[in-house]
């Protein structure tokens, strides 16, 4: 259902966003609570979150802040009920904390640094997930956004480590909302685009990433970036539930969803916006 004109469906409920102490995850933040949201933010950099916090109050929002670690089990269960102590239960999660990992070609990069891009990007939210579900399920009621990528569905070499975690973000985003459904919580992954963020700047000019790959995103960086009005723009569109009938898909910054919601059945039955195995017998697509 697509939400009224001025309408605040999400004011007096409560988000926790991961990674919220820069870029995006600090935009994310923002906009919820702009929403009316109490936002439970978390990050690894106290000053980072700090400055989150602050302008969150500042602009008359009600936070949470939570230094973790999303790599330690622990942390993330401690955090998840630190915000739920402070706020209430948990009616969205913003699973966006996430590890670049090093640009290196499988043979070149370094075993536990590419393990932990995964401990980051997919264990991770499956934690966090796990430990927010108990209270959208007693709801009836909740949404769950994963931040993924495009590389999710592409083979860009150099980048096996953080390509690998975010087509396992967007399959777990899928199983998740079939398991959910019943429940009447939904779940998304959701590929914000190419924002001029510290982590898009990391991939074009730090040392562990090979330089043919900083040069695939130095012309991407030149090509234009993304929007942070747009990336926003359709986070909101879903984290309002206009887009549920989508629920386990992979969108896009760049899809128009009020299109895509008025075509839900057709994608459902296709099997589109998922990621998966293209016989050649099934070339189906929405154009």
């Amino acid at each position: 259902m697509t939400s009224e004109p001025h309408a605040k469906p999400l004011n007096g409920k409560l988000a926790i966003v991961t990674g919220a102490g820069r870029g995006i995850g600090r935009s994310f933040a923002m906009a919820l609570a702009a929403e009316g949201m109490r936002v439970g933010i978390c990050a690894r950099t106290k000053t980072q979150l700090d400055e989150t916090a602050d302008a969150i109050s500042a602009a008359g929002g009600v936070c949470h802040a939570v230094i973790a670690d999303l790599s330690n089990p622990d942390s993330i269960s401690e955090m998840v009920e630190s915000v739920r102590s402070a706020l209430g239960p948990i009616h969205l999660l913003v699973n966006n904390a996430a590890e670049p990992g090093q640009g290196r070609r499988v043979w070149e990069v370094d075993p536990e640094s590419w393990w932990h891009t995964q401990i980051v990007n997919v264990r991770g939210p499956f934690l966090c997930s796990r430990a927010v579900i108990p209270d959208m399920i007693a709801n009836n009621a909740g949404r769950i956004i994963n931040i993924t990528s495009g590389v999710a569905s592409m083979a860009i070499p150099y980048l096996s480590a953080y390509s690998a975690s975010k087509t396992a973000l967007s399959q777990f985003t899928r199983v998740l909302a079939a398991e959910l459904a019943e429940h009447a919580v939904s779940a998304f992954a959701y590929a914000p685009g190419a924002v001029d963020t510290d982590m898009f700047a990391y991939a074009r000019h730090s040392s562990s990433f090979d330089p043919s790959i900083q040069a695939v995103f130095e012309n991407a960086a030149e090509a234009g970036f993304t929007e942070m009005s747009d990336t926003i723009a359709a986070f909101l569109k879903i984290a309002k539930g206009d887009a549920d009938s989508l629920s386990g898909c992979h969108l896009d910054v760049a899809d128009d969803i009020d299109d895509l919601v008025r075509r839900a059945d057709e994608i459902k039955e296709e099997g589109l916006y998922v990621i998966r195995r293209q016989p050649l017998h099934a070339r189906t697509r929405i154009e």
